[in-house]
C-alpha cells in the first residue's frame, strides 16, 4: 500500500492543482444551472440562493479533497485485486495463514500519530498546510472506518448474532 500510495503522489502531485481547478469550475457551472432550475420550478429565489450555496460550500469542499480521493482510489483498488488474489491465487490453507479474519484487523496505533499531525496542520497552518491536512483525514477517515467496521465484526461474534443481524 505505501509503495501504492508513492507511487500515486509522484504520478498525480502535479496534476492536482489543476483537476481541483477543473473540479471547481464544473462545480460552478452545476450550480448556476441548481440556482436556474429551482427558481423555474418555482422556488422562491432566496431559497433557490440558499440551495446554492449550500451546494457550493459541497464543491468546494470536495474539490479540496481531490488529491485523497485519487490516493484512496488506487489504494482501494490495490487492495481489492490483493484480497482477490489472496482468495483466488493462493491456495486456501496458504492464503488463510497470511491474512487474519476481518474481525481482527486493527488500525496500528501508530496512525495515531499521523492525526494529532493532521490536527495540528489543521488548526496551526497556513492554507496549504490545511489543505494537505483535511486530505490526511479523508485517507485516515477509511483507515478508522474498516477498524470499525472490524470492531462491529468482532462484537457481532462474540455475541454468536444471526447472520441476518451482522448483514443488517
Amino acid at each position: 500500500a505505501m509503495a501504492v500510495i508513492a507511487g500515486g503522489i509522484a504520478m498525480y502531485a502535479a496534476q492536482w492543482g489543476q483537476l481541483m481547478t477543473i473540479f471547481q469550475t464544473a462545480g460552478r457551472e452545476t450550480v448556476e444551472s441548481l440556482t436556474a432550475n429551482l427558481t423555474a420550478f418555482g422556488y422562491h429565489p432566496e431559497a433557490a440562493q440558499a440551495y446554492a450555496d449550500q451546494m457550493s460550500g459541497v464543491v468546494d469542499v470536495m474539490a479540496r479533497l481531490v488529491p485523497a480521493a485519487t490516493i484512496v482510489n488506487m489504494v482501494g483498488q490495490f487492495s481489492i485485486g490483493f484480497l482477490w488474489f489472496l482468495a483466488r491465487g493462493i491456495p486456501a490453507e496458504k492464503s488463510a495463514a497470511l491474512l487474519a479474519p476481518f474481525s481482527r484487523w486493527r488500525v496500528p496505533f501508530a496512525l495515531t500519530t499521523v492525526v494529532i499531525a493532521a490536527a495540528l496542520g489543521r488548526i496551526l497552518g497556513g492554507l496549504t498546510l490545511q489543505l494537505i491536512a483535511d486530505n490526511m483525514f479523508m485517507a485516515l477517515a477509511i483507515c478508522y472506518c474498516v477498524g470499525g467496521l472490524s470492531v462491529l465484526a468482532y462484537t457481532a461474534n462474540r455475541l454468536k448474532l444471526p447472520i441476518v443481524v451482522r448483514i443488517l
